[in-house]
């Protein structure tokens, strides 16, 4: 998340815990009105759907920058831009240079025009996982087993298709993606 969530985050608590405060030097808490404690409540409630909300939102918008547009020769990232992929033995590597290298920062490509990029699939990537170093493993682990360790990727894929409709697939590892990719 990025710091100005933290910061709203942080204001809505600093702020629940000033009218505590001004609850009882004012003497509030002194007065026997169960209105008192309800509003106390729904202060606690609604900072915690506050920070739900925003932490739902940075979810979502991180998923958004995840997409990947799959054209025949070039990819399209909102955060990196067109990444051209002149082979398409090469696309899912390039795929996931470009999932590692996410800052989630708020600077967004703009989206080619149709002409200059037409894109068959859309990737949208739900979680991204890479895959754990070789020199961080133990090293019990077999040369054979260590190669085979694939990241954690799932999402779904959609075909774009204008004459049939687009066709949306799910996907839950790096081969079932390249498989839909390569269709």
């Amino acid at each position: 998340m990025k710091k100005n969530n933290y910061v709203v985050m942080a204001l809505a608590v600093v702020a629940g815990i000033f009218l505590l405060f001004l609850w009882c030097y004012l003497g509030f808490n002194k007065v026997d009105n169960p209105l008192d404690l309800v509003i106390s409540i729904l202060w606690w409630i609604a900072d915690a759907l506050i920070i739900a909300g925003i932490i739902r939102a940075e979810n979502k918008r991180q998923e958004q920058i995840r997409t990947i547009y799959v054209s025949p020769a070039a990819l399209f990232n909102s955060e990196r831009g067109v990444v051209a992929v002149p082979d398409a033995a090469d696309r899912m590597s390039v795929m996931e240079s470009i999932l590692q290298a996410l800052e989630y920062d708020f600077s967004n490509e703009d989206m080619p025009e149709k002409e200059d990029f037409e894109y068959k699939y859309v990737v949208q990537t739900e979680t991204y996982k890479p895959a754990e170093k070789a020199e961080d493993k133990a090293e019990e682990e077999s040369a054979d087993q260590q190669e085979q360790e694939q990241p954690d990727w799932k999402g779904k894929v959609t075909r774009i298709d204008p004459e049939n409709g687009n066709e949306e697939t799910e996907f839950s590892t790096p081969d079932e993606l390249a498989a839909l990719l390569a269709a």
